[in-house]
C-alpha cells in the first residue's frame, strides 16, 4: 500500500517538474523573465573585476589609478592642454586615457567636468586683503619658496611680458592734510643680472602695462644703479649714481626701500624722497621737491612702468612688495629680514608673493576689475572669455562641445562621456580652446586656472576612480592645471 502510494507521489512530482521546465522552454533565453546576462555570474563581476585607468600625455609622466577605498581620487602632474589660448580653434594636445583593467567599456561610467575657474593671484595679506590681489600675467614664474627670507617665496619675470597688476584701484596720498609732517614707505626685494633698464614696482592709472600717468616708479638703469620717479613727467627723480653707491644687478637678493617725507608748511608742501637699499642709504642726498605728487586713483605693478617714455619689464626676482600709506612710516629699514617681515602693522599693502600658483581669484577675490566688473561672473571674467571642446575617439565620444569654461564650472557640471574604452583599449583625448566673443582685453595674458576632472565608476561609489589635473583648492599647486590668454 505504501509502495503505491510512493509511485504516486513521484508521479506527480515528475508531472509538476516537467510542467515547469516546459514553461521555461517556452520563455527561451529569457530564464523565466530575467535575461541571462543578469542572472549569469560572469568572471568580471562587481566581486572580481578590476577597475584601472591610466594616462599618460606626450610631455609628461603617466599618471594612473586602482581604487583602493571607496573613491580613489589621484592628483595628476599632467596636463591635459598646454599654457596657451589661440585667438582660433587649434587642436592643442591629444592625450592617451587607457582602460588597464578587467572592466568592459559598456561596464563602465564615465564623467568629465571643468572643476573651478580663476585667474590666479598674488595675495595681498594685509588691509587690502583678498580686494587687493595681484593678478600676474604673461611670463611669471611662481617660486614659494625661493625668497630671500626664510620660507619666503618670489615670482620670476622674464623682461618682456611678465608682471603683476593689482586688482583693486587704490588713490595715493598725496601730503600731510593738517601742517605737519608725514612719512610714506614703499620697499621690495629684488634679484637680477640684467644690464637693461628695469622697474621694480610703479603706480599708474591703468591697470594693463599701457601708458597713461606713471610715477612712483623704482627702478634700476643700465649700469644696475637704483633710482626713482616721483612724478608722471619724470622731472623729478632721485637717483643713486653717485660715487660709492654699488651696482645692485650682481644676480644677489637686496631689498629696496623708499622713504617719501611730506613737510605741510603754510607756503605749500616740501617732499623729501630717500633710497635705502639693504638698510644703508643709497641715494647720494634727498631731493627737496616743491610742490606736489601727482593724485588720482590707480594701481600698483610689480615689474612693469615706462620709464623715459618707454615700457620696460623687469627681468629676474621680486618678493615681498610693501607700500605703507599710513603717514607713519618708518624713516628707515634695516636689512635684516625679520625686522622686515614684521616692521610696520599699519602698512597699507603687503605682496608676499610666497604663492604656488594655485589661489584662484575665483574664489578668494571679491574686489572689483578695472572697467566695473567683477568677478566671478561679468563681461570682464576670465572665464567667460574661452571656449573649449573636447572629444575622445577609439570608441568616439563628445565630452564638451564649444563650451565656456566658465559654463562648464557654474551650469553644466558633470558632463557623462558617452563611450569608453573597453580592457587594453587606449582612449585618445583631444580638447580645442580659443578665445569666446566675450573676449576682454584686460584678460590679455593672465593666468587662468581651470583643473580638469574625469571620473570612472563601476556601480555604487566603492568602485569609482578619481583624477584630477591640479586641485580647485585655493593656495594649492597648480601644476597641470593653468593655461595663460594670450
Amino acid at each position: 500500500m505504501r509502495s503505491r502510494y510512493s509511485r504516486l507521489l513521484r508521479a506527480a512530482v515528475c508531472a509538476f517538474l516537467g510542467s515547469l521546465l516546459a514553461v521555461w522552454a517556452v520563455a527561451a533565453g529569457t530564464l523565466g523573465g530575467f535575461s541571462a546576462a543578469t542572472v549569469g555570474n560572469p568572471t568580471n563581476n562587481a566581486g572580481t573585476g578590476l577597475l584601472a585607468i591610466s594616462h599618460a600625455s606626450p610631455t609628461s609622466a603617466t599618471c594612473s589609478a586602482t581604487p583602493t577605498a571607496p573613491v580613489t581620487t589621484t592628483s595628476c602632474s599632467s596636463s591635459l592642454y598646454p599654457p596657451s589660448v589661440p585667438a582660433s580653434g587649434t587642436a592643442l594636445r591629444s592625450d592617451a586615457i587607457a582602460n588597464t583593467g578587467t572592466y568592459s567599456g559598456s561596464a563602465i561610467s564615465a564623467r568629465a567636468r571643468v572643476a573651478g575657474c580663476g585667474p590666479v593671484q598674488l595675495a595681498n595679506s594685509v588691509a587690502g586683503g583678498t580686494n587687493g590681489a595681484m593678478l600676474p600675467r604673461n611670463g611669471t614664474t611662481f617660486s614659494p619658496t625661493t625668497g630671500p627670507m626664510a620660507a619666503s617665496g618670489a615670482i620670476t619675470l622674464n623682461g618682456s611680458t611678465g608682471y603683476a597688476s593689482s586688482v583693486a584701484s587704490t588713490s595715493e596720498p598725496t601730503g600731510p592734510v593738517v601742517i605737519g609732517q608725514s612719512v610714506y614707505g614703499l620697499g621690495i626685494w629684488f634679484k637680477t643680472s640684467s644690464t637693461s633698464v628695469s622697474p621694480l614696482f610703479g603706480f599708474g592709472s591703468n591697470s594693463l602695462d599701457t601708458t597713461g600717468s606713471n610715477d612712483r616708479i623704482l627702478y634700476l638703469d643700465a649700469a644696475g644703479k637704483i633710482g626713482f620717479i616721483a612724478t608722471t613727467s619724470g622731472a623729478s627723480t632721485v637717483t643713486g649714481t653717485a660715487a660709492g653707491v654699488p651696482a645692485y644687478n650682481d644676480g644677489a637678493w637686496h631689498f629696496a626701500y623708499v622713504v617719501i617725507t611730506a613737510n605741510k608748511l603754510l607756503a605749500g608742501l616740501n617732499f623729501t624722497i630717500t633710497i635705502f637699499v639693504d638698510g644703508a642709504q643709497a641715494s647720494s642726498t634727498g631731493s627737496g621737491l616743491l610742490g606736489s605728487l601727482a593724485s588720482y586713483s590707480g594701481y600698483w605693478h610689480a615689474g612693469w612702468s615706462p620709464i623715459g617714455g618707454t615700457p620696460r619689464y623687469f627681468t629676474g626676482s621680486l618678493s615681498d612688495f610693501i607700500v605703507d600709506d599710513s603717514g607713519n612710516a618708518p624713516a628707515t629699514i634695516a636689512a635684516n629680514p625679520t625686522t622686515y617681515t614684521s616692521f610696520d602693522a599699519n602698512r597699507t599693502e603687503q605682496w608676499p608673493m610666497n604663492d604656488s600658483g594655485g589661489a584662484f581669484d575665483g574664489t578668494t577675490t571679491a574686489g572689483t576689475l578695472p572697467a566695473g566688473t567683477t568677478l566671478p561672473t561679468g563681461p570682464s571674467d576670465p572665464c567667460t572669455s574661452i571656449d573649449i571642446a573636447w572629444a575622445m575617439t577609439n570608441p568616439a565620444a563628445t565630452v564638451l562641445a564649444n563650451m565656456t569654461i566658465r559654463a562648464a564650472v557654474v551650469t553644466a557640471g558633470w558632463t557623462i562621456i558617452s563611450a569608453r574604452p573597453g580592457p587594453g583599449v587606449t582612449q585618445t583625448s583631444t580638447i580645442t580652446t580659443k578665445r569666446d566673443t566675450t573676449f576682454n582685453t584686460y584678460v590679455t595674458g593672465l593666468i587662468i586656472y581651470a583643473p580638469i576632472q574625469m571620473e570612472y565608476s563601476v556601480g555604487t561609489a566603492p568602485w569609482t576612480v578619481s583624477f584630477v589635473w591640479g586641485t580647485p583648492a585655493a593656495g594649492a599647486a597648480a601644476t597641470g592645471s593653468t593655461f595663460v590668454i594670450a
